[in-house]
């Protein structure tokens, strides 16, 4: 009888999972369906990056060269050109990276919703989830991109409560993009706080992440040479300094502050109704709530330690981890103001 009770719950739990699941694929691959038309009827370009430095990178690897050393640099980690080459390989580069991108986008609005929905906020997950994917667009969100699946295993992170999957998790997500690692403090703070405050807890969340990272690099060793593990590591963590404050660009706060603020407030215009909305909520949940360690907490500390990243660049894809946070800020917010209106 017991049993039959688990089987009969875990149907209806899979039931009530599909519809949102499916939802959310459709949307993401019709999103990355109209991007992807758009570059074949050369109305779009594919990114910068991807013409620059990803592509010729994938080439460069086919034909033999060493991935740091004689490749075009890139300050991206290894984890993602063992992607970014098994995606060229399969000869249909482009496409596949919008399906993937298209995937990761789904993922993102799939688990915001996942994660409210065992707070027993599931309409405040399906509006979390639309409006990441609503905004996707301006913040670049849909072309292809490394933050996209970095937010993916941040959510996941967030999501788990064993401290070595969440700590893999989350150098995965760093792996991904190096600017995830601003989700360190929640992430270790929010598992440590779960497991009764245990550090040993906290020591293996720490101790997994370190480890995962080790493994990302260790096919550099094996593959070529323990200089291109070294020139990889140098590229991907040590030449931040020079990327955010010596190269000169039009996004950088600290040499082009004029055209920086003007691409602010380029994208934050298209990003108006998101914006105010999760300030009204932030407003909201001061004056009437109250705050406690739930998502909406989270939700604010993450999009304001992401949101921080801003001032190093002002690009549109800086502003896509901000969002999925900002998104969940605005679907709490609005479905509980209904609930009390």
């Amino acid at each position: 009888m017991e049993s039959e009770t688990r089987v009969a719950n875990f149907t209806r739990n899979l039931d009530s999972r599909i519809v949102p699941a499916c939802f959310f694929v459709v949307v993401g691959q019709v999103a990355m369906a109209v991007q992807y038309l758009l570059v074949r009827l050369s109305a779009r370009t594919v990114h910068y990056d991807v013409k620059v430095k990803w592509l010729p990178i994938a080439e460069q690897l086919a034909n033999g060269r060493v991935l740091y050393l004689t490749t075009t640099f890139d300050n991206k980690t290894p984890l993602w050109h063992a992607l970014n080459f098994l995606v060229y390989r399969t000869g249909h580069y482009v496409v596949v990276f919008y399906l993937l991108v298209g995937l990761a986008n789904a993922a993102i609005a799939y688990l915001l919703w996942e994660w409210l929905r065992r707070e027993g906020k599931g309409k405040a997950g399906i509006v979390a989830g639309g409006s990441y994917l609503a905004a996707s667009p301006v913040v670049l969100g849909t072309v292809t991109n490394v933050r996209s699946f970095a937010m993916v295993f941040v959510l996941l992170a967030l999501l788990t409560r064993r401290a070595a999957i969440r700590g893999a998790f989350t150098a995965v997500a760093v792996l991904f993009s190096q600017f995830s690692v601003l989700a360190i403090p929640v992430l270790l703070y929010d598992g440590w706080r779960r497991s009764g405050k245990r550090y040993d807890w906290a020591c293996r969340y720490l101790v997994a992440g370190a480890a995962t990272g080790v493994v990302a690099y260790l096919p550099l060793v094996l593959v070529w040479s323990p200089e291109a593990a070294v020139a990889g590591v140098k590229a991907t963590f040590l030449e931040f300094n020079h990327y955010a404050f010596e190269k000169v660009d039009n996004f950088s706060p600290y040499n082009r502050p004029r055209m920086w603020a003007v691409h602010l407030l380029e994208v934050a215009q298209k990003l108006l109704v998101l914006l105010v909305g999760a300030a009204g909520a932030v407003a909201y949940r001061t004056l009437r709530s109250g705050w406690t360690w739930d998502a909406f907490t989270k939700a604010t500390v993450l999009a304001a330690l992401f949101t921080a990243t801003l001032l190093v660049k002002s690009l549109a894809y800086y502003w896509l981890p901000p969002v999925v946070f900002l998104s969940v800020l605005l679907g709490t917010g609005l479905t509980g103001w209904i609930a009390t209106d």
